[in-house]
């Protein structure tokens, strides 16, 4: 996985990273350069090359910069192709190819000079020049619909397709050949039709006038429309089996009657309601251990319900089970109660590897319950990718320490009496810079497990700027709770050691200053200079003065924390001309290093 936490370039473009606003549903994100899919959490990082992966029913929104917004709807899957901070344009450069299901895209400020946005689908480029609109790819064909603004369709080829403006549409074909009609609110996905109507309605708070109460009715009637169709066809899909009822007398309404049910014919005497028959039932039952030689006894405790149980019956192996040998009885908890013990011997010679059987059990009133025993989920070590990503400050404090945080407890997994602990996660735990050859422990470098984490100190530092995979390698840890061995590699990978301001850019009002506080997240290495340059004017560039600690900022930092920087309001007050002011953050790093911050004072 990657993670890039990047200063401000001073003269050439260097990639941007976006952020996760929201997440619902089943919703993946594949991070560049790697090949598993990580479940999406409020706050991810995205960065160029990362793929968006949501199922049915899941939606993504994210902000790939300041004034760019893009919700990602169900059944869909979108590439950052390019995501780039361009030394001359303040927007930079944002490329997406959409390989299938449908976008939506909120552009809120007029692109300028170089900058560029650009959607492709495989039968189509949109060129976006300051708008809000979807775009949808299905079955090789695209859709553009545009709510605000101008979208720039081109063919595959380059030619020129047509120009899409506010309330049109276009239908592309695999040529990429379509006419643009006016909107219908119909062909947009439900889930752009829901934000539209968000948006209407936020509108109409600000600004009311007849024409938004016109559209948001609309917006609702389709609305409800499409949910109701969207609805009957997951109903459709998904319709689930009724239920049977076994009253006395009565057969079952399906054919399943061996499966907790009786069988059995004739209505009910005298025409009346049917009496309900109370049968034999599961109380309780245990799972198994999914490795067999760590296999223990096994309950199912049934309640008899005044019958009397007769065989026991293996389906899956279509044998009798022998009492004695493959199971014992035993009285249940409570009065006409009795538990099932099925034995070890016969959970581990018999089952084998299967992680589910079924059971027959017969009973003298010549009623049949059938009995699915499962295997235990397996609880083996995973990496906390949210957790560790969410708090990057507290797992990689400074560039000596990097910890990795587990989903359960661990403890290292000893399979051979000659090797201790520390040896075991010194072959199983390899460090590398990107391009470099692994890392090699050395004599006052540790690596330790404290609960669900393991801790890596580092007797010298990583050179900041450092690209770093961290792989803990298969069969190294296990659950120090179920033994569950850690069966699958896991990999924390191409972690930037890169220094980061948040904000970067920040707009003031030195008629109203306020104090602005920035985290200044620089993995261990505090603050030394900060200075700050005024906008540049017809004589040539802007003044450049270093800020006085105490007068015009102050920094607190502990160690569980980023440096918090906090620029104060007399500093703000001073700021009086129009433009763009550069705030430089020099860091005590052993080469130098510098973050840029932006700070902006609007005409």
């Amino acid at each position: 996985m990657a993670v890039t936490i990047p200063g401000f370039a001073e003269a050439k473009d260097t990639q941007k990273v976006g952020k996760i606003t929201a997440v619902s549903g089943s919703s993946e994100v594949k991070k560049s350069g790697g090949t598993k899919q990580i479940k999406a959490f409020k706050s991810m990082a995205i960065t160029q090359g990362d793929t968006i992966i949501t199922g049915r029913n899941g939606k993504v929104n994210m902000d790939l910069d300041s004034d760019k917004e893009v919700i990602v709807g169900p059944n869909t899957k979108l590439v950052i192709s390019q995501l780039i901070q361009n030394a001359r344009a303040m927007s930079g450069k944002t490329n997406l190819s959409l390989l299938g299901g449908s976008v939506m895209v909120k552009v809120k400020k007029k692109l300028t000079g170089d900058s560029r946005f650009e959607i492709k689908t495989p039968t189509a480029i949109m060129g976006v020049m300051g708008t809000q609109f979807i775009v949808e790819y299905r079955e090789g064909n695209s859709f553009v619909g545009v709510i605000e603004g101008t979208v720039a369709v081109s063919k595959p080829d380059g030619a020129q397709g047509p120009s899409v403006h506010a309330n049109e549409q276009v239908h592309l074909n695999s040529s990429g050949d379509g006419v643009p009609e006016t909107l219908i609110l119909h062909d947009l996905p439900l889930f752009a039709l829901e934000q539209y109507a968000e948006d209407v309605e936020q509108m109409l708070e600000n600004h009311p006038t007849p024409d938004l109460q016109t559209l948001k009715e609309q917006l609702e009637k389709v609305r409800k429309e499409k949910q109701q169709a969207q609805g009957d066809e997951q109903e459709d899909e998904e319709q689930p089996e009724s239920p049977v009822i076994i009253y006395e007398g009565t057969a079952p309404s399906r054919d399943r009657s061996d499966r907790g049910s009786s069988g059995g014919g004739g209505g009910s005497p005298g025409g009346g309601d049917p009496t309900p028959v109370v049968r034999p039932s599961i109380v309780s039952q245990g799972v198994f251990h999914p490795i067999p030689d760590q296999r223990t006894d096994l309950n199912i405790e049934l309640a008899l319900a005044g019958d009397s149980l007769k065989t026991v019956f293996y389906s899956t192996g279509e044998r009798n089970l022998e009492e004695g040998t493959d199971y014992r009885l035993e009285s249940g908890t409570q009065s006409g109660q009795q538990t099932i013990v099925l034995l070890k011997s016969f959970l581990q010679d018999r089952i084998g590897d299967r992680n589910s059987f079924e059971l027959k059990l017969t009973f003298t009133s010549g009623y049949t319950l059938f009995v699915t025993v499962k295997a235990r989920e397996v609880k083996s070590p995973q990496l906390d990718i949210k957790e560790f990503y969410n708090n990057l400050h507290v797992y990689v404090p400074n560039n000596k320490t990097f910890i990795l945080p587990f989903t359960t407890h661990i403890q290292p997994n000893v399979t051979d009496d000659l090797i201790d602990e520390t040896q075991v996660l010194q072959d199983g735990v390899i460090l590398q810079r990107v391009d470099f050859p692994p890392y090699e422990w050395k004599q006052n470098d540790s690596i330790m497990i404290e609960e669900n984490k393991l801790k890596i100190e580092l007797g010298e530092g990583i050179p900041i700027g450092s690209l770093i995979d961290i792989t803990v390698v298969s069969n190294t840890l296990k659950n120090k709770e179920t033994g569950d061995v850690q069966e699958e590699e896991q990999r924390m990978q191409e972690l930037r050691l890169e220094p980061s301001a948040n904000p970067d850019f920040i707009e003031v009002d030195p008629i109203n200053p306020q104090e602005i506080a920035i985290n200044i997240m620089g993995f261990g290495f505090p603050l030394r200079e900060l200075k700050l340059e005024f906008p540049p004017n017809d004589s040539g560039p802007g003044e450049a003065h270093v800020l006085v600690k105490g007068t015009d900022y102050e920094v607190n930092s502990d160690e569980s924390t980023p440096s918090r920087l906090t620029l104060k309001s007399p500093l703000i007050q001073q700021l009086t001309e129009y433009g763009e002011y550069t705030l430089r953050v020099y860091l005590e790093t052993p080469e130098e290093y510098q973050l840029k911050i932006a700070l902006f004072r609007k005409p």
